[in-house]
């Protein structure tokens, strides 16, 4: 945190960054330049990983997800059905804000994947931490969910903003699972073909290719 006895460290607009801000160099793996990162310390855990600089003629996209970013902690992607490929959507930031992987849920409609992972986000933003291979309850409503590995080429095809913020392929990042309302997981025998269809498990999909 700064010294309230000196010159606090400013934004780019001037504005002073919050008191109990904590303020670091992080020097990029990859080009060398330095930036400033700028923390809460109730977030300051695990990883602290470098994101690309916004670049002075980035599109809308690219500006709203470095301002959701920087405001929230988390910007949320949102992909639509492409053929075989049902909706998705996943985070960007989440390595570098909380030292959390990145998450990635699948086939749920817009509006409750958004709510699922702003809820997920702001469990992070609270202490909470989730790791591969755990069942958490409390995030969806009457229901555990389950977080297993992507793996990188997994990553690279289906969250690839990821690869692109951070300039690098092995951000680590979990699919969040969900059963369906008999509580069957989507590799259970007696699952529905319709939900295993539109819920792939990534992790498995790799063990079997």
């Amino acid at each position: 945190m700064w010294n309230s006895q000196a010159t606090p460290p400013r934004r780019l607009d001037g504005s002073v960054f919050p008191r109990n801000a904590i303020v670091a160099g992080v020097q990029s793996p990859t080009r060398g330049d330095v930036a400033l990162a700028v923390f809460r310390p109730q977030v300051l855990r695990g990883t602290v990983a470098w994101m690309r600089q916004q670049d002075p003629v980035a599109t809308p996209a690219e500006q709203r997800l470095f301002a959701d970013i920087a405001e929230h902690g988390v910007h949320i992607v949102h992909e639509a059905e492409h053929g075989e490929r049902p909706v998705f959507a996943y985070t960007v930031g989440m390595w570098h804000s909380f030292g959390q992987p990145e998450i990635i849920v699948i086939g749920l409609p817009r509006e409750v994947a958004q709510d699922l992972l702003d809820n997920l986000a702001d469990e992070v933003d609270g202490g909470r931490r989730f790791g591969a291979g755990e069942q958490h309850g409390g995030l969806v409503r009457d229901y555990p969910v389950r977080l297993l590995r992507v793996n990188d080429a997994q990553a690279a095809q289906w969250l690839p903003l990821v690869g692109w913020a951070y300039e690098r392929s092995d951000v680590p990042c979990l699919q969040l699972v969900y059963p369906d309302k008999q509580g069957r997981w989507p590799w259970q025998p007696d699952v529905r073909d319709g939900f295993r269809r539109i819920q792939p498990v990534l992790e498995r999909a790799a063990e079997s290719s």
